[in-house]
């Protein structure tokens, strides 16, 4: 999820974006609010390759923080980048995961368990971003929506996601959005 506050013709406009297949929010609170629904066709990894931001295989060096904002769940891991397979990646960055409460206190499950794990300190992940900024600028947040385990050995995930966004056009596939105003 990306938050973005800003100030326009004195009034505070806020910008709320979710993962894939996402929504977003665009408002200030003395006018009326606009909802959009955004399709990301991720149904195969060529897809998923052309409309990720960034890819990357990653190793939490922390156990991860829960946090709530405006009422969605979200674990943020602390990563190391071990390799970067597409768009630029600092050597460390927080990712975040949307979860869902599993009913224990503490205990969390992935928002779309088809696509997402949740990251454990020590384990190597392939982690695709959707939507965020890969580069961990300060006031950003980097939204892992594919998030899954290193099944093919590290040269082996990097060769696959690398012929995956070969396969791919080279500018990113962004998603469709049908806005609805809604006023308030």
């Amino acid at each position: 999820m990306r938050t973005r506050n800003w100030l326009v013709g004195g009034l505070a406009t806020t910008v709320v974006v979710l993962g894939a297949g996402g929504w977003y929010y665009a408002g200030s609170q003395d006018e009326p609010h606009v909802d959009a629904v955004c399709d990301l066709d991720t149904s195969t990894d060529a897809k998923l390759a052309m409309a990720a931001y960034g890819i990357a295989i990653v190793e939490p060096v922390a156990a991860a923080r829960h946090k709530v904002e405006n009422g969605s769940s979200f674990l943020v891991s602390d990563v190391k980048v071990i390799k970067a397979v597409k768009g630029p990646f600092p050597g460390t960055l927080p990712l975040t995961q949307a979860v869902e409460d599993d009913g224990a206190p503490g205990s969390y499950t992935a928002r779309q368990p088809e696509r997402n794990v949740l990251m454990e300190p020590g384990g190597q992940y392939v982690s695709v971003v959707l939507f965020g900024d890969t580069t961990a600028a300060p006031g950003t947040e980097t939204f892992s929506s594919y998030t899954q385990p290193v099944r093919r050995g590290l040269d082996g995930e990097v060769s696959y996601w690398k012929q995956a966004t070969a396969a791919s056009p080279d500018t990113a596939m962004r998603p469709e959005c049908h806005d609805t105003v809604t006023t308030d």
